[in-house]
């Protein structure tokens, strides 16, 4: 087929698999590249497709794509009633795949399963190859060095990529068990490496968006078993593993809460230097069971860290976080005084480990999930005793969340409109007296309540029901790659605004639409 005849109307259809094929390449990797394939897409269906108006019929006689149309009209409404206009046309700019892919999708020629099946296997293929540059960057062949593990997803947010891996996982795991001949293996291959890479990623949101959909699936599909004795046994395993799991993280709390007794009257004044410490016996802050604030020296500090470190005591560690509270933290970790001696004891790597932001010395080893669970209970414990959230990723959530739930409650209904949520957010945060940084002062974090701080529960219950209705329509027909795409999705929207990115409003049109819009059955 030569260039020309490959722009004849008569091959639109190969176009439209081209422009989707184009589009799935570029979600792992380049948000120039989504946008060049979008425009590809609405330009092969303006330009060279059939009458607009016989297109937008068969749009509005398609269910599916006018219900998931409807989360951008939505958006739209909540333009009558905003302030922020500016904000709100850009908002609309970026959610537009949420209306032109539905149209598309729906008056374009129905895929063909052997081409959806090339498609998705492209996905897989696609995720795996960012993937591969991520674990170069992290085994340090660029030369830059990994501050944040999260650094590592170059092309598009950790979060979202992140999301994309879970699907590919689930994809794989299909193929495998579907596939007859050794390719099969491959995908296999493919499960243990995304799964591997979430461990990398140390996604926490990843990792339980993948095992939640899994045990979803799984449930599913034995449940659908007669023989009763493998559903006992299945969900006798799935319970004996939640509450082995709960031991899990029951028996981290219990060394995170646990503090070592300490006699207030035998606590020495001075340190070997002669500076007198300072003892803030009121404050229960630990690391290690070690109180934080005991045996702390200013001047010594101070002077010693300087001379050890080329980033000054008084400035944020590479983290972004004081390296004052980074240091005094590592050095209690290790039972230290923080003092001269203390400082004096560490070793080149350990002061280098501050200067990265590593605030325990159980946190120096390799990447580690169990590390990244213990951080997050650390956090959840010193959060409810009063402790600064800034610059814990969960306790941040917390504070969203609590400025979003504000603002709802004073605009229940229709909410604040579309281009107003910024201003809102930072308006509660103030009401709130928050103790959020100003840069740390972000949205919900939160899609369902998101749309509900710009739309009111009126705007949520549409949003749900857009969701919710062609699940509902095709529940006599509903595929593995819908259901593990849609749990996917809905699951990663309680703690990510998933349709507030660029990359998230793609992963989520696109697959929505390819997955669940029904195109019409002609070839041209």
């Amino acid at each position: 087929m030569n260039l020309l005849s490959f722009f004849a109307p008569s091959n639109y259809y190969q176009r439209y698999l081209v422009g989707i094929a184009l589009l799935i390449i570029a979600l792992p990797f380049s948000k120039f590249l989504m946008s060049v394939a979008q425009f590809f897409l609405l330009g092969n269906w303006l330009l060279l497709y059939r009458n607009p108006i016989k297109s937008f019929q068969s749009f509005f006689k398609n269910k599916p794509a006018l219900i998931l149309s409807g989360i951008y009209l939505i958006h739209l409404l909540g333009m009558l009633y905003t302030s922020d206009l500016k904000y709100g046309v850009d908002d609309l700019r970026k959610k537009l795949p949420l209306l032109f892919l539905p149209v598309i999708a729906a008056s374009s020629p129905l895929i063909q399963k052997q081409h959806l099946i090339q498609l998705l296997k492209l996905f897989i293929i696609t995720v795996f190859t960012s993937s591969l540059v991520s674990v170069a960057i992290f085994s340090g062949i660029t030369g830059k060095e990994i501050i944040d593990i999260r650094n590592i997803s170059i092309f598009v947010s950790h979060i979202r990529f992140a999301l994309m891996i879970c699907f590919a996982a689930l994809l794989s795991a299909y193929f495998f068990i579907t596939e007859k001949t050794n390719v099969r293996y491959l995908f296999l291959f493919f499960v243990f490496w995304m799964t591997g890479m979430l461990l990398l990623l140390e996604s926490m949101t990843g990792l339980t968006i993948l095992g939640l959909t899994t045990l979803i699936l799984l449930s599913y599909y034995v449940f659908k078993i007669k023989k009763q004795f493998l559903k006992i046994a299945y969900f006798s395993t799935v319970l004996i593993g939640i509450a082995t799991f709960a031991i899990y993280l029951y028996t981290i709390y219990q060394q995170v809460s646990y503090i070592k007794p300490v006699d207030y009257s035998k606590l020495d004044k001075q340190s070997a230097s002669g500076e007198f410490y300072y003892h803030n016996t009121e404050n229960l802050e630990h690391e290690n069971g070690n109180l934080i604030w005991i045996y702390v020296t200013n001047e010594e500090l101070k002077n010693t860290w300087n001379e050890i470190s080329k980033i000054p005591l008084d400035s944020l560690d590479l983290k972004g976080n004081p390296i004052r509270h980074t240091l005094i933290r590592f050095l209690t970790s290790k039972g230290l005084r923080k003092d001269r001696e203390g400082l004096l004891s560490l070793s080149s790597a350990e002061i280098k480990a501050v200067e990265k932001g590593i605030a325990n010395v159980e946190y120096m080893e390799s990447s580690s999930i169990n590390d990244r669970i213990h951080q997050i209970i650390w956090e959840i414990y010193n959060y409810k005793k009063g402790n600064n959230p800034n610059g814990h990723s969960l306790t941040m959530r917390l504070e969203f969340w609590k400025a979003a739930i504000g603002i709802i409650k004073d605009n229940i209904l229709l909410g604040v409109g579309t281009g107003d949520v910024n201003t809102a957010f930072l308006a509660q945060y103030k009401k709130n007296n928050s103790p959020l940084d100003t840069h740390n002062r972000l949205r919900a974090h939160n899609q369902y309540l998101e749309i509900t701080v710009a739309l009111g529960i009126i705007g949520l219950f549409i949003f749900i029901f857009c969701l919710i209705y062609p699940i509902w329509l095709n529940r006599n027909n509903l595929n593995y790659f819908y259901a593990t795409f849609i749990i996917i999705a809905l699951t990663s929207m309680l703690t990510e605004d998933t349709l507030e990115t660029q990359a998230g409003i793609t992963f989520f049109a696109l697959f929505n639409t390819l997955l669940i819009v029904k195109g019409e059955e002609h070839t041209t």
